[in-house]
């Protein structure tokens, strides 16, 4: 009796996992078109390009080569999309969303507890910081960074 509940509890959590992964390369995909979506803002467009030069950068806080390692990408994902959700109209979003619309209430649903968690002053200095620096030198990466999206 106890196994099997082991047995489910593990096949739950590896569900879970793979939703989860699932859900970054989602996320990754939606940043790419939405960086090709020429109705969405530049200012939101500097907030992408930040968070998939980092995505693809192989300095993370949590290095990809560890089993959880994609989790710090997830997270620093999750603070620009609820961002970008919470800047950009819905249907632009949608019309870029490749996934399944379970794995986009999951996203959202992750997006809530971001705002929860995440104090509202450092969500500020994070995305002015970023736009600071976005008309500092992304005109300079601009074009390595197309042909990454590309």
């Amino acid at each position: 009796m106890k196994q099997n509940l082991i047995i489910k509890k593990a096949e739950n959590i590896i569900d879970t996992a793979k939703d989860e992964s699932r859900l970054i390369f989602n996320i990754v995909k939606l940043v790419k078109n939405l960086i090709k979506d020429k109705k969405v803002p530049k200012n939101i467009k500097h907030i992408l390009y930040a968070y998939l030069i980092y995505f693809i950068s192989p300095i993370d806080i949590i290095p990809d080569f560890i089993p959880t390692g994609y989790m710090d990408d997830l997270f620093i994902g999750l603070v620009t999309l609820s961002y970008v959700l919470k800047n950009l109209d819905e249907k632009i979003v949608m019309k870029n969303w490749e996934g399944d619309k379970k794995l986009y209430k999951r996203l959202k649903r992750h997006c809530r507890f971001v705002e929860w968690i995440l104090p509202k002053f450092i969500k500020r200095y994070i995305f002015a910081h970023v736009h600071r620096h976005a008309k500092k030198h992304l005109p300079k990466l601009k074009m390595d960074v197309k042909e990454l999206v590309n």
